[in-house]
């Protein structure tokens, strides 16, 4: 449907028409929009309409976090005179550039790759497939650091020390840069979560590093190479990950995926992806060149200064002169930037190549604003996805209200079960004293509970109701991301996209776990629109 008939729709008829619409995978990436895609696409054509009744031709659609690339390939054919996607890692990048350019050479070079592929190559091409040669490019640098790290701490465990210290430091170290980036004044007790959360991360990736050190070159790859590389990386990856510090090699695990040869081997897990890649890359070449996709390279920032016909600086440091007849065109972006911290669950880092940092955050929030006009421009129209870090706080708040209701009961009917340390854990969970005159007279049927299955209903209630804690503090902390877009300024709009499965159980009903997902976005003017707080 174009934008003229959609535009002359009726309601059912547009749903009907989103209802069938299938989203495009470039490649399997973690957080991509397969699910969700349909529904972000609504809002995304809901605001090529608002575009086009303000008298601005949506002449371009930027995605400036391209990943997997879902969303920049299934844009309705001709709503856009030009689509733009981008992503400032350099194997990704290729990878689409490949697609477009020279589809039948990526699928060689795919194939030549699975030919040698095992566990060690598979490492290999996840830590230099986005080296293009520049400092920022290379991992061989960062993971010298980390393996440094690692010996550092080997050697205080052999000398009897502890050496969780060593990582503990640095990440102090490192979050006190960040935060002092940011500008972000942290409460003690979520500041030490934080570090001990990042000291474990930084544990894991050390190990990984000094594990791999052997495999990381400094030598600069190919883009058809680096497109190959980012293919198999992601493709022989279970959640399509592609930080080469948390990526697992799935060849020689077991595959009883429904719908696949039970218990499928090494090799026939390559010749499917060998396959896949035969059957799928010729669909995206051609959906990139009718579409007429540009494929950029750039950090978000400078390609934002590119598009709004700014002098700007591309990844190698070169500075070009403006465009302006870039400037003059009209623009929808979207943002779906890579994670901070507080956006998994217990606080974990997304496993992306490129990440957010705090400062980054909070800039990338001062740039929706409009508040740095003279440096990139205004944003007239923009849509960025994402969870609710307000929303997520309330669910966690609920949550551990009830865990605390339900511990409180457990108290009252087997309290002189209780040990003194789960006394200790929920006083300081909770912010209330337990004494022995809150006990009540156990059942017969509950006086059959032994104390080992008390204990052992307690100690996951204390530790489920600890986690929640953990996330409380991540999502104050996140509030900064988003800076409440909505409450601050006229026309900044938050929308409910709708709740979706997280594919994992609550521990405790059993029940699937929703997550809510919502857009922040600049644009339209009808307030209804806006998603309202119950």
């Amino acid at each position: 449907m174009r934008l003229f008939d959609y535009m002359q729709s009726s309601e059912k008829d547009r749903t009907k028409w989103l209802d069938s619409f299938q989203i495009t995978t470039g490649l399997k990436y973690f957080g991509g929009k397969s699910v969700i895609g349909k529904y972000l696409m609504n809002h995304i054509c809901n605001m090529a309409v608002q575009m086009s009744l303000d008298g601005k031709q949506a002449n371009i659609f930027i995605d400036a976090f391209t990943g997997g690339g879902k969303l920049g390939l299934s844009v309705p054919e001709g709503w856009f005179d030009t689509i733009v996607m981008n992503d400032l890692n350099y194997g990704v990048y290729s990878y689409f550039k490949s697609c477009k350019e020279n589809p039948k050479a990526l699928i060689e070079m795919i194939e030549f790759i699975g030919s040698h592929m095992d566990k060690n190559m598979y490492y290999f091409i996840a830590f230099n497939r986005a080296n293009n040669g520049t400092p920022a490019g290379s991992n061989l640098a960062e993971a010298q650091r980390l393996a440094d790290l690692y010996d550092k701490a080997d050697a205080r465990d052999e000398s009897g020390e502890e050496d969780g210290d060593v990582y503990i430091k640095t990440a102090e170290q490192e979050l006190q840069k960040e935060f002092s980036e940011a500008g972000i004044e942290l409460d003690i007790d979520a500041y030490l979560t934080l570090v001990d959360a990042r000291a474990k991360i930084l544990k894991s990736k050390a190990r990984t590093a000094a594990e791999n050190l052997e495999f990381i070159t400094d030598t600069p790859m190919e883009e058809l190479a680096a497109g190959a590389m980012t293919y198999w990386v992601t493709q022989m990856e279970f959640l399509g990950t592609s930080d080469p510090y948390t990526v697992a090699y799935t060849g020689e695990t077991q595959d009883n995926k429904e719908g696949l040869a039970g218990n499928a081997n090494e090799k026939e897990k390559i010749e499917r992806a060998i396959k896949h890649a035969k059957r799928q890359i010729p669909k995206i070449a051609r959906k990139l060149r009718k579409n007429n996709v540009i494929i950029e390279n750039l950090d978000y920032r400078e390609l934002i200064k590119k598009y709004n016909g700014l002098e700007y600086v591309d990844t190698y440091g070169v500075k070009h002169e403006a465009d302006k007849s870039l400037g003059q065109q009209n623009k929808l972006w979207y943002f779906d930037p890579p994670y901070h911290p507080a956006t998994l669950y217990a606080g974990q880092e997304a496993p992306y190549e490129d990440k957010f940092t705090w400062a980054m955050s909070r800039e990338m929030v001062q740039i929706l604003h409009n508040e740095q006009m003279e440096t990139y421009g205004e944003i007239r129209y923009f849509i960025k996805s994402d969870y609710d870090p307000k929303y997520c706080y309330k669910q966690f708040s609920e949550g551990l209200e009830i865990i605390s209701k339900k511990l409180y009961e457990l108290y009252r009917v087997h309290g002189k079960k209780w040990t003194k340390g789960q006394k200790k854990e929920y006083e300081a969970l909770t912010g209330n004293n337990l004494d022995s005159s809150l006990f009540k007279d156990e059942s017969e049927n509950e006086q059959r509970e032994s104390k080992g299955e008390i204990h052992e209903r307690i100690n996951k209630m204390l530790t489920y109701g600890k986690r929640m804690t953990q996330q409380m503090a991540y999502c104050e902390l996140a509030l900064h991301d988003f800076d409440t877009l909505e409450d601050i300024k006229a026309g900044y709009y938050k929308i409910l996209v709708g709740s979706f499965d997280k594919g994992v159980k609550d521990e405790h009903s059993g029940d699937s776990m929703k997550g809510q997902e919502f857009i922040w976005c600049r644009g339209f003017k009808d307030e209804s629109w806006a998603y309202k707080d119950k």
